[in-house]
């Protein structure tokens, strides 16, 4: 499990409002990792242009929101973001030639702080749906009057930070990155949040849980991000180093 800011206290993310589906193990109780002034970059590979696309995570705010995942650089017009202003969820979704762009803070889309949310957010060619807690949260269509389509950019992806500053990051933590090729139904997302995956999933092309390391002990030894999808372009690992204290009770 991830922690993006905050203490390496306890983590504890058993929902009562979702059962698992038979056979699926349940996601235990975690010990999360800190991080303050960096994201976790993650190199690019084709699956991150997979369209359409679902990005999912569970989060704990703390306050003043923050990137969730990132996959855009400042003012390129290609990529997408999925963040939080304060504790309003937000996306863009940017797509280079096709007409498609989208930005959507929408205010009604509210998450509690300093409590476990999950979010969700699909694109597909007409519009781009947030989804919390396993429920529809809200819909954002093409302001262009275009359609959306696959990003081309080839920057890497970022979890936890905007990935073209130094700034920007999330405040709070951040677990269960999980990011698909495919449009995925609320009906799975819902199924599917509160239980952790094998990584053979169809079409699934990332998938980090946050699990490596010991909390508050010496863990300089672990600076990978491990990605356990290995359905799309195999294992594509993050990197825990710089910025990170990998030792004490923060940043690690």
């Amino acid at each position: 499990a991830t922690k993006i800011e905050g203490s390496v206290a306890e983590h504890l993310r058993n929902s009562p409002e979702s059962s698992p589906p038979a056979g699926v193990a349940p996601v235990l109780p975690e010990l999360g990792l800190e991080v303050r002034q960096v994201g976790v970059p993650v190199p690019h590979h084709p699956g991150h242009q997979s369209f359409p696309l679902t990005i999912e995570a569970w989060v704990k705010p703390t306050g003043g929101g923050g990137e969730i995942v990132d996959k855009y650089v400042a003012s390129s017009g290609d990529g997408y973001r999925l963040f939080l202003n304060n504790t309003t969820l937000g996306a863009w979704y940017y797509t280079l030639g096709t007409g498609g762009d989208a930005f959507n803070p929408n205010a009604s889309i509210q998450l509690t702080l300093n409590a476990w949310n999950h979010v969700a957010m699909t694109v597909t060619a007409t519009e781009l749906r947030f989804y919390v807690n396993g429920n529809p949260a809200g819909v954002a269509v093409p302001d262009n009057g275009g359609n959306f389509g696959p990003v081309t950019t080839m920057t890497p992806v970022t979890i936890g930070r905007f990935n073209s500053q130094t700034s920007n990051h999330f405040q709070g933590q951040i677990d269960e990155v999980r990011i698909w090729a495919t449009a995925r139904s609320c009906q799975e997302i819902s199924q599917q949040r509160n239980c952790e995956l094998n990584g053979s999933e169809p079409q699934l092309v990332d998938y980090y849980r946050f699990n490596q390391g010991v909390a508050s002990a010496n863990n300089s030894g672990v600076t990978t991000l491990t990605d356990l999808a290995v359905t799309i372009d195999g294992a594509n690992d993050g990197t825990l180093s710089n910025g990170f204290a990998l030792n004490g009770p923060t940043s690690n």
